[in-house]
């Protein structure tokens, strides 16, 4: 009796793990700074993003609150754009500093001028640095944790010029920063940021998390993960595709949709209604950025 209660309780764990998994689609968060700080004659600015990839929980790992995403990708990276040229360069960027907790769009600080930009992350606390080491498994995390905790001290200095990356003196950095700097609120966020793609900001899927083509079809055939990994996916995979194989995907897309409006008008769901209306405005996006790229191969093979 006592084995066959071993067993069950055995079998019950192994169920329970298998039914904690992930969604194999990624989906993606994306925060960028509200305040932008921008040069002299306001056409340069910098901002900093916090930009998250992550596969959502599914099964019993949503439970109770909608579970615990894996995440794929995290960064905060440092950005300066150009408006005269419409260039957007990437200045600086942080990885692996969970220890510091929520890092608050805000709290990164930049200066602007004419020859480059300066920024600096928050003061580490000694607490923070504490609970950093405190996450090491072995010596390697060790001297990754010290590494992380190093960079995340110093100020930098981003040259316009050289177009290379150096340490600033800090001393110097906490002296400047009281001087005041032009910013403006969410101007640069509506007029620019919004529109900046991953591939402008030097985010590849295949770097990040590499998938299948097949898996990729699903992700625009279903309307699935974010808007900005789709657009990606059209901008970084599919120009491998043949225009025979992108019809072939539109002509499913449309099938599906079909299939949606069938089901939303024969089941009383609000789900399925709610999806099929999502969908219809999708498709109509989607569908045109396709006939685009048979467009820009028709162009290329000219």
């Amino acid at each position: 009796m006592k084995n066959k209660l071993q067993i069950l309780i055995v079998f019950a764990f192994i169920v329970i793990l298998t039914s904690c998994t992930h969604s194999d689609f990624m989906v993606s968060s994306i925060k960028n700074s509200y305040d932008a700080v921008w040069n002299k004659d306001s056409t340069t600015f910098a901002f900093v993003s916090i930009e998250s990839f992550f596969r959502p929980a599914t099964g019993l790992a949503k439970f109770p609150d909608g579970g615990i995403s894996k995440t794929v990708f995290h960064r905060i990276a440092v950005y300066h754009y150009n408006i005269k040229n419409n260039t957007l360069t990437q200045i600086g960027e942080y990885q692996n500093i969970g220890f510091m907790g929520e890092i608050s769009i805000r709290a990164l600080r930049f200066i602007v001028n004419d020859t480059g930009v300066l920024y600096k992350l928050p003061t580490i606390r000694n607490y923070q640095i504490y609970k950093a080491y405190r996450l090491a498994v072995n010596q390697k995390d060790s001297i990754k944790i010290s590494k992380n905790i190093e960079q995340a001290k110093h100020a930098y200095q981003y040259n316009f010029k050289t177009k290379t990356n150096s340490i600033f003196d800090t001393t110097l950095f906490n002296r400047l920063d009281t001087l005041q700097q032009i910013i403006h609120g969410n101007n640069a966020e509506d007029k620019y940021i919004k529109t900046i793609t991953l591939t402008k900001r030097g985010i590849f899927l295949k770097n990040i998390y590499p998938q299948s083509m097949r898996m990729y079809k699903k992700y625009i055939l279903k309307g699935r993960g974010s808007k900005d990994i789709r657009d990606a996916i059209v901008e970084q995979e599919f120009p491998k595709l043949s225009n025979k194989e992108i019809k072939n995907l539109m002509d499913e897309m449309t099938e599906f949709k079909q299939e949606l409006e069938k089901k939303s008008k024969n089941t009383v769901n609000y789900k399925i209604d709610f999806y099929s209306d999502r969908y219809d405005e999708y498709y109509s996006y989607m569908i045109k950025k396709l006939q685009n790229l048979i467009k820009s191969n028709n162009i290329k093979n000219n």
